[in-house]
Order: structure tokens, then C-alpha cells, then sequence
């Protein structure tokens, strides 16, 4: 008969194989059982741990893989953050890590000492570890896109003002046990950590930001490896500080924020590499670490891990009503902070680990805490994903039913820039239409036809490629046709498309062309709204964005749409809006946007002297955005053509140029 111990693996290529299959086959038993995949990496990491089949013994490897993926969370969690609307609802983050933590503390104190008999200093870091959770059901929120909901950033906000307060107790608590709480510590404590974060605060970005500019490579190996060194420094020396590397790890997703945007090549190979390494295996760790036999064996552990429990779930819970009366939130956004919330497990684990190396705590602690960290796992899981999944078809608005087209087509020349490209028309894609992105090659029917095809098919093989990676659905398209213009104009008709992306890429002689014939040519025979792009930074690196509005182009119908979608857009980058437009158009503006505190305005009454003004202000970094009439209409103006020529010609940042659709479709020459 086989004996347990004989299956135990030592190899590290098998451990690691064992590791990848449980990565690999939870998801496919989530999706046939509809149990959150996170519930099949806990039990995987049951299964094959010391507590299970005794396959793998933890140890250091296993333990340091398990640390990467639970700064890899953290990491992910400040860099998703919408810091514009964590900016305008700081106070809710405050309010629910406040709640969060002194309504766990207090009913963890008094259960502590009059339940289960500890004593003060023991009640008191016992009552931490219910302050504390660890966001492990983060990753289903993010995968669902709910991660920018008010709810889901209050709650990583509380998290971090929670973690924070129930490390300082630890601390406290140890200080206070080894006789070294004196007012040497609270300074070095105080002042190292408030060092730390400003200085991270301040210098990472200007690093970062340097780097992206001067020193990143083409294929995005370099900007990866960068922000993952600067993580897991940064990581380090919050450890260092006093304080826990997974604040270190969330300090640098909020510091990086700005420079990495949500639809971005980098970000997509962040989410990707954690969502299939990473945080598995952090998650497959934490299932290791889990003893279901210690519930049964002994009467005191069940008890205590009952009565653990029960405080846990009940004080989580009364944190999120609460927060979600006083914040207005509705049933479901209440109920999914409380199930991002309820979880324990890294702060828990390492707090109940250090109490019990002191001997502050026993062995039934210990047992009871392990128990609770896998009941709340597992109950988070569950509810996390039930009210999630909710949430998502009760968000089945009008935007979603609407028939309308948010097709983009982008033709496409040669692979200069093509990265800065594509997460421009990913960034201006519709979240919510799930709609593919159209790619053109279109092929002058005088040229080589076989050989251009060929070339044509490569390029756009590379495009798919990049598409992939970042989990876009991308159409090819390649047409022969006579005359470029022509040949995009078609495949905008034929694949009803809303929008066009064109790229500018060299200066042209013909006084009369703005952008050129082919996009001027376009641009005359076309409806749809169309973006004349230069782009020779990558967006995440954008400072300020100037976008020049005359007092012409305001009177166009689509006006207001346009200009509310490019806000939205540069609100994702972080980047501040600097309006430049005569007084009477300022006015206009504020009417709509008065309420909006990242935006200013800078006025001009001569448009023959703007490029000066521009080129006086603009730096390497910076974007200049100009709407633009179209030829023959009242919205059109000759000098607002010669300043975007001058403007693409010249400029050392990015330039976009926004052509809005046709007033008087039945008059215009929109047609074959």
C-alpha cells in the first residue's frame, strides 16, 4: 500500500509543473461548476499541501513565490485606481478604513476578554487580525471591469488605512511585550515613514517617466521589468521603514498610476503575468497553509475558531452597512465591499504568527486564526463573484442595448509608432460594445500586388499579434484599391464604421492640403468622425494636454459629445487639461465644466499668434488637441487648417487633430 510520504515531490521542475496543472485546471472546473476560480486554487494548494496529500512541503521557494504574488495584488490594486475619483471620494476611503478597523477592534477586544478569556495585551492583538483583510478576491472584480466603481476604490483605499492601523498594533503591542514602547519609537516611526512616502511619491514618477521616454524598448520588455524593480524596491524599504511591503507594493501603483493607462500594452502584460502566475500561486500558498483537520480534533479549537468566525463576519459586515448608509451606496456596491473585505489572510496570518512566536497567543489561536482565514477566503470568494456577476447584468444599460456602431478603423502605413497607435485606439474604444478594432492595409492596385500582399499580411500579422497580448479582438483588412483615400473610405462603408484613426507620418509641400492629400481627401469624402494623429510619446507619459477650441467650432451640434469623450479619455491618463480659447468661449465651457477642478484655460484673441504661444509653452511630453471644422461648412475656419498644419509639422509631442461628423449629411460629398 502507498504511504503519503512517498508522495511527496522534491524536484523543483515537478513542483513547479504541480504549481502550473492547479493554475491551469481551476479555471476550467470554475467555468463548468460556476464556483469563483480562486476557490480551486485554495483547495489545489490544500490538496498538495502538508496539511493534504503532503506532495509539497512549503519552503522557501514556495514562501517567496506566495510573497511576490501578494505584492503583485497590492501592486495591481494601486495601479488600477482611478485616482480622479479616489481625488473627488478620499473621504469615503477614509471613512470605510475607519470603520473597517475600530468596529472589528472593539467587538474583537471585547470578544477576546470576556469569551475567550485572554488577557488585555493578548485581546488587544487578537482584535487586530479581524481589523485587517487582504484583498485575494480583488482579481475578480478586476477581470469583470468593476475595479474603478466607487465601491471597489473606497474599499482598496480602507484596506490600505485598515492594514496600516492593525500593523501599527502589532507593532505596539510587540513593543509593549519586549519593554522598548518609548518615544523613540513613535518618532523613528512617525518620521521614517512620512520620508518614505513623499519621497516615493515625488521622485518615482519623474524616474519613471524619464525612463519611458529615453530608455524604453519597443517590445515593452523593458518598461515590464522596470515597474516590477521599482515595486519590489520600494517594497523593500517600506519594510525597512517600519512599515509592511504590501504598503510599499500599493505605494508604487499609486505612484506609477498616472504613467501606465488602464488600455495600455503595459498594463496588459502586468495583468496578464500576475492573473497567470503570480497571484496563483500566492493564492495556491495561502491554500497550503490551511489545517481543516485542527476544526476537528480538539473541542477548544473548534470554540475558538467559531467564535473567531462568527466576530470576523459579523464585524466586516456591520463595517460595510454602515459605510454603505452613510456613503448612499446601493445593496450590491454595499455587499461587494463587504465581500472584498471580509477576507483574511497575509496581515492575519503574519500577526498571528509573530503573537504566537512571542507567546502571546497558543496553540488554539493559532489553529482557530488558520480556520478562520479559510472560511473567509472561501465565504469572500463566493460572495465576491455572486454579487459581482450581479452587478454586471444589472449595468446591461442603455449603452449597451443601443444598436448603435462604435466601430474604429485605423488604416495603417508602416510599423512606425504602431504600439503608440494601437493603445490610442484602445483607449478610445467602447469598453462596454465589446467591438473589434478594424486594421487597413490598403494596397494601390499599380504597385506589385502579390509582393505588397505579402508585406500587407505580415504587418498586419504583427498588429494581431499585439491585439492578442493585450486581449483585443482585432480585424485584418486589406484592400487593392486605385487611390488610398478611396480604399478606406469603402472599408468605413462596408464595415459601418463610426470612427477613423489616421496616422500622419511627414511633412507634404501642397499649400492647399492641411494633412496632406490622402487624409485631406478622406477627411472631404467621409462622415464619420475622424483623428489625425502624430504620436511620438507614449500616452502614459503625457504632462499636459492643451486642446485649442475656437469660437467657430463650438456651434457644431456634436460639439459637446466630442469634447465630454476626449475629458473622459485624458481623465485616464491623469493628465492635466489646459484649455485655449478666446474669453467668450471660456465662458461656454465653464457652463458645462465648472465643476471640474483639473482643468484650465488660457485666453487667446489672435489665432494667428497661438503656434507661437504653443510652441513657447509646450514641452517633449506634452499633447496639443485641436477640433477642426470641415471645408465648407460654418464651423470651418481657414486659420484653425494652417495652425494643425503647422502644428503636426512641428511639434515634438503628440498632436490630435478631431474632425467631428458632417452637419448637413444630404449636402455633403460623403459618397463613392
Amino acid at each position: 500500500m502507498l504511504k503519503i510520504e512517498n508522495l511527496q515531490v522534491n524536484d523543483p521542475i515537478l513542483m513547479f509543473a504541480i504549481f502550473m496543472s492547479i493554475v491551469l485546471s481551476s479555471p476550467l472546473i470554475a467555468k463548468k461548476t460556476k464556483i469563483p476560480t480562486i476557490i480551486f486554487l485554495l483547495l489545489g494548494g490544500m490538496i498538495i499541501g502538508p496539511y493534504g496529500l503532503k506532495v509539497i512541503i512549503p519552503n522557501s521557494s514556495i514562501e517567496l513565490l506566495g510573497s511576490i504574488g501578494l505584492l503583485y495584488i497590492m501592486f495591481e490594486a494601486g495601479l488600477e485606481i482611478n485616482l480622479h475619483e479616489v481625488e473627488k471620494n478620499k473621504h469615503q476611503s477614509i471613512v470605510f478604513g475607519l470603520l473597517t478597523f475600530i468596529i472589528p477592534l472593539i467587538l474583537g477586544i471585547l470578544g477576546s476578554f470576556y469569551i475567550l478569556n485572554l488577557n488585555l495585551l493578548a485581546s488587544v492583538l487578537l482584535a487586530s487580525l479581524f481589523s485587517s483583510h487582504t484583498l485575494i478576491t480583488y482579481p475578480i472584480v478586476s477581470k469583470l471591469g468593476l475595479s474603478k466603481r466607487n465601491s471597489v476604490t473606497s474599499t482598496i483605499g480602507g484596506t490600505i488605512i485598515t492594514d496600516v492601523l492593525a500593523l501599527i498594533v502589532l507593532a505596539v503591542v510587540i513593543a509593549t511585550y519586549q519593554g522598548n514602547l518609548t518615544l523613540l519609537f513613535w518618532l523613528k516611526f512617525i518620521i521614517f515613514s512620512l520620508l518614505y512616502t513623499v519621497i516615493s511619491a515625488k521622485y518615482i514618477p519623474k524616474l519613471a517617466k524619464y525612463f519611458f521616454l529615453s530608455h524604453s524598448s519597443g517590445d515593452g520588455s523593458d518598461d515590464y521589468a522596470f515597474v516590477i524593480t521599482i515595486t519590489f524596491i520600494l517594497a523593500y524599504l517600506s519594510h525597512l521603514v517600519g512599515l509592511e511591503p504590501i504598503i510599499g507594493a500599493f505605494l508604487s501603483g499609486l505612484v506609477l498610476n498616472s504613467l501606465i493607462p488602464e488600455r495600455s500594452a503595459l498594463m496588459s502584460r502586468i495583468k496578464f503575468i500576475g492573473e497567470t502566475l503570480f497571484i496563483p500561486f500566492f493564492l495556491i500558498s495561502v491554500g497550503m497553509l490551511i489545517d481543516v483537520r485542527q476544526f476537528f480534533e480538539n473541542e477548544r479549537t473548534i470554540i475558538i475558531a467559531i467564535i473567531m468566525i462568527i466576530i470576523a463576519i459579523i464585524a466586516k459586515l456591520l463595517a460595510a452597512l454602515i459605510f454603505g448608509k452613510i456613503s448612499k451606496l446601493n445593496k450590491l456596491d454595499t455587499y461587494l465591499v463587504f465581500s472584498l473585505s471580509v477576507n483574511q489572510a497575509a496581515a492575519t496570518l503574519a500577526a498571528v504568527t509573530v503573537g504566537y512566536e512571542l507567546g502571546i497567543f497558543n496553540e488554539y489561536i493559532l489553529a482557530g486564526t488558520i480556520t478562520m482565514i479559510m472560511v473567509t477566503c472561501f465565504l469572500g470568494s463566493f460572495t465576491t463573484d455572486y454579487f459581482a456577476q450581479k452587478m454586471i447584468l444589472n449595468e446591461e444599460d442603455d449603452d449597451i442595448l443601443s444598436q448603435e456602431s462604435q466601430r474604429i478603423l485605423v488604416p495603417i502605413n508602416t510599423s512606425n509608432n504602431l504600439e503608440n497607435l494601437m493603445e490610442f485606439s484602445f483607449m478610445l474604444q467602447s469598453i462596454k460594445k465589446h467591438e473589434p478594432l478594424y486594421f487597413l492595409k490598403v494596397i494601390l492596385d499599380i504597385d506589385d500586388t502579390d509582393k505588397k500582399i505579402i508585406e500587407s499580411e505580415s504587418l498586419l500579422e504583427k498588429v494581431v499579434k499585439i491585439g492578442k497580448e493585450m486581449n483585443r479582438e482585432i480585424y485584418p483588412l486589406i484592400r487593392i484599391q486605385s487611390l488610398i483615400p478611396l480604399g478606406i473610405l469603402r472599408a468605413s462603408k462596408e464595415n459601418r464604421i463610426s470612427k477613423v484613426i489616421l496616422s500622419w507620418d511627414k511633412k507634404h509641400s501642397e499649400r492647399n492640403k492641411v494633412f496632406g492629400s490622402v487624409i485631406d481627401d478622406f477627411v472631404s469624402k467621409s462622415n464619420t468622425i475622424v483623428y489625425v494623429v502624430k504620436l511620438e510619446n507614449k500616452l502614459g507619459t503625457v504632462g499636459k494636454s492643451y486642446v485649442l477650441v475656437s469660437k467657430f467650432i463650438k456651434k457644431h451640434k456634436g460639439f459637446l459629445d466630442r469634447l465630454f469623450s476626449i475629458l473622459g479619455h485624458l481623465k485616464e491618463l491623469n493628465t492635466k487639461v489646459i484649455f485655449i480659447c478666446e474669453d467668450e468661449t471660456q465662458k461656454y465651457l465653464e457652463r458645462f465644466l465648472k465643476d471640474d477642478k483639473k482643468i484650465e484655460y488660457l485666453n487667446i484673441n489672435d489665432w494667428k499668434k497661438v503656434d507661437n504661444l504653443i510652441f513657447n509653452l509646450i514641452k517633449k511630453e506634452d499633447m496639443v488637441i485641436q477640433f477642426l471644422g470641415r471645408s465648407g461648412e460654418n464651423t470651418w475656419n481657414n486659420s484653425q487648417d494652417k495652425l494643425a498644419k503647422v502644428l503636426i509639422e512641428n511639434l515634438s509631442g503628440n498632436y490630435i487633430g478631431i474632425y467631428l461628423p458632417c452637419l448637413n449629411v444630404e449636402e455633403c460629398s460623403c459618397s463613392l
